[in-house]
């Protein structure tokens, strides 16, 4: 990537390109290019970013050939291809950082789970899937060893004449984490985090406010802790 200044502007941009093969596929070209706009300085902490691409993922050995507990192998699977862009906005403060973005995906190429007989799931293709949302996040970092960050994604996934949700992809996600890294506090100590997540099905009854009202009850609670080291 590279970065040039113009008029009091700073603009990033990032090219890329990266060759992906397995032993039974064939070798695919996986283009991306990302942008980063300051509009008012690179002090100032406005930022719009956007990114466009190729998403590309060959199956699993699990997908293709693994049987296990009523889920079946197909080794006919075809790789999972799609276009995607995204484009945003990001503050940034002191103490605290919050982001909106918008995302798309032209799926050409998916793999799903679905029943194929009343004893056997197996993995598919499916074709023609079109993803939009929206997913908000805010950050804040009251002292360097202490992050709160909590996040809420609402997707839209279609696919079919007519049109149907896809299964798996709820469309209210709500996800929060508590850090502590100790390896930034004077003196060094443990780090630790706890994180939730709570997600809605693709298709309730009911109001949207309903259904996120329901992700946020649905959440589920981590707690996981690490050791840390520094430098003092």
């Amino acid at each position: 990537g590279f970065e040039f200044v113009r008029h009091k502007t700073k603009l990033g941009l990032a090219p890329g390109v990266r060759l992906s093969s397995a032993s039974t596929f064939l070798p695919t070209l996986i283009p991306q290019l990302g942008l980063l706009l300051r509009p008012l300085g690179s002090k100032a902490g406005l930022e719009f970013l956007a990114n466009v691409g190729r998403s590309f993922r060959y199956p699993s050995f699990q997908e293709m050939f693994v049987r296990l507990d009523g889920f079946g192998p197909n080794a006919a699977l075809k790789p999972e291809d799609a276009l995607f862009a995204e484009g945003g906005l990001r503050f940034r403060a002191r103490f605290w950082e919050t982001e909106v973005v918008y995302f798309r995906r032209w799926v050409k190429n998916t793999i799903l789970f679905a029943p194929v007989s009343s004893f056997l799931i197996r993995a598919d293709n499916y074709s023609q899937v079109n993803t939009q949302g929206v997913e908000a996040t805010a950050a804040w970092q009251p002292i360097s060893c202490v992050e709160l960050r909590a996040a809420y994604t609402f997707t839209r996934s279609r696919f079919g004449e007519p049109e149907m949700s896809l299964p798996g992809h709820p469309e209210h996600r709500v996800v929060s984490h508590l850090g502590w890294n100790g390896a930034r506090c004077r003196p060094p100590a443990l780090g630790a985090s706890i994180a939730s997540h709570g997600t809605s099905p693709a298709k309730s009854p009911g109001p949207s406010h309903a259904t996120f009202a329901r992700a946020i009850r649905s959440m589920s609670l981590h707690l996981t802790t690490t050791a840390e080291s520094a430098m003092v």
